[in-house]
């Protein structure tokens, strides 16, 4: 009787603190090809605007599996999302495969196979960042990482195509490996290549069936400070009124930035405002007005708006003012893990990846694979020592804010008291993470 094989696409998006390093596992057994370093981006790169237009691409894939994901997750339970790592799977998985399965996919990212093979690789490379801090004795530090990566694991028995290992390793940044699934080894080793990815902060839980050919895994960790010493934000002293989406009530301390230059946006609907990390990341906050719920407001068009918006009101010139914002938040844990095969084949059209008998892989292998499950889990951390996962910035001012001596400076603060959106970018405007915190215990 033919054994039916499956390809596990596990997406793992964990967004923590970096700790202790662990050591790199022996994969010298089972590598077949390592991830070529990451390319240079140079200002030519961007100059015909193609690889911008890759990047809006991405953005919004990102808001639409935020809004799919968001509808199957219940309207008061919180969601975060790493669309990095989903992306990054999704391209490995096009380049994996042929025919319907491949163009299903691209049609779902909304790229062409030229796209996507031009410029995942750039797409990596703005996902692997590193910042050093130097002591006043000349020691330096890391203070703060970002890590995209990526793997396909096959069982030892598969037959592969050299040209797409090769394709994978250079264009896509994929290490691919070959283990033997059956005896325990491969969850074993795959397990410690997670924890080593993860600098020792996740304990690997993957878990490999025998009817396993084929397993995908993207990795995303971001740690990011909210000034250069990495000092802590202080709490307030006095406690407010969160309302939760439920309409329930609990009393909080809250975090307090550093002033931004600025004024809080009211839109009607909802207000908003931004902090900045030390590094120049941000953290949009969206918060519904009185008469609105945040599924009402917190939307991909409202999201792209606010992104986009580039004046915040900083200077009344009539007045000879300018204005500068903290915003007061709560420290939180948000998560979300699910498998989410139902929502790609549903709302973008993926349905030949996770069919046992149309899955065309055959670019890497000519075995019979299908995915049967798309896992993602993801994790952020709002605390008063930084962000785990995804950067926050609390409003630091910036050293190229111009000065205004002649000017009255008034100072306000952008209380976040009740169920509210947030969309995390780094410095060229890329989606890091989007979610929503209903409930706050």
């Amino acid at each position: 009787m033919k054994r039916t094989k499956r390809i596990i696409s596990l997406l793992l998006a964990i967004i923590l603190c970096a700790g202790l390093f662990s050591c790199m596992p022996n994969l010298k057994n089972y590598v077949i090809g390592y991830a070529d370093e990451k390319v240079t981006i140079t200002d030519e790169v961007y100059e015909d605007g193609r690889l911008n237009a890759f990047l809006d691409k991405v953005n919004k894939l990102s808001l639409d599996l935020h809004e799919s994901i968001l509808s199957t997750n219940g309207e008061n339970n919180n969601l975060c999302l790493a669309p990095a790592s989903i992306y990054i799977s999704l391209a490995v998985a096009a380049e994996c495969s042929d025919g319907k399965t491949r163009q299903e996919i691209l049609d779902a990212l909304g790229l062409t196979y030229d796209e996507l093979f031009e410029f995942t690789k750039y797409y990596y490379a703005l996902f692997n960042k590193e910042y050093t801090y130097t002591d006043n004795y000349g020691n330096q530090f890391v203070s703060a990482h970002e890590t995209l990566a990526t793997s396909i694991w096959m069982d030892d028995d598969i037959r592969f195509d050299s040209s797409c290992v090769a394709s994978l390793n250079k264009n896509f940044n994929c290490d691919v490996f070959s283990i033997n699934f059956n005896d325990g080894t491969g969850s074993k080793v795959i397990n410690q290549y997670i924890e080593y990815k993860m600098h020792n902060i996740v304990s690997g839980d993957v878990t490999l069936s025998r009817d396993t050919d084929f397993s995908i895994i993207s990795l995303y960790h971001l740690k990011e400070i909210w000034n250069e010493l990495g000092r802590n934000i202080t709490l307030s002293l006095e406690t407010y009124d969160f309302t939760n989406n439920d309409k329930s009530v609990v009393q909080k301390q809250l975090l307090k930035s550093t002033y931004s230059m600025g004024r809080a946006y009211n839109a009607g609907k909802y207000t908003t405002f931004y902090i900045e990390t030390e590094h120049g990341y941000k953290v949009h906050f969206i918060v519904p007005g009185a008469k609105y719920s945040l599924e009402q407001v917190f939307t991909p068009e409202n999201i792209m708006r606010e992104l986009n918006r580039t004046n915040h009101s900083a200077v009344d010139e009539a007045n000879r003012k300018v204005y500068y914002t903290r915003v007061l938040f709560p420290q939180t844990v948000i998560e979300f893990s699910g498998d989410i095969s139902k929502n790609l084949q549903d709302d973008f059209g993926i349905t030949c990846l996770f069919d046992e008998n149309e899955c065309d892989f055959s670019k890497l292998s000519y075995s019979e694979a299908w995915c049967n499950n798309f896992i993602h889990k993801s994790k952020i951390t709002m605390d008063a020592k930084g962000i785990e996962g995804s950067s926050i910035n609390l409003g630091l001012l910036d050293k190229n804010d111009p000065d205004y001596p002649e000017y009255e400076k008034v100072y306000l603060d952008y209380i976040v008291d009740k169920a509210f959106g947030f969309v995390v970018v780094d410095s060229a405007g890329l989606i890091l993470y989007v979610g929503e915190l209903n409930s706050l215990e």
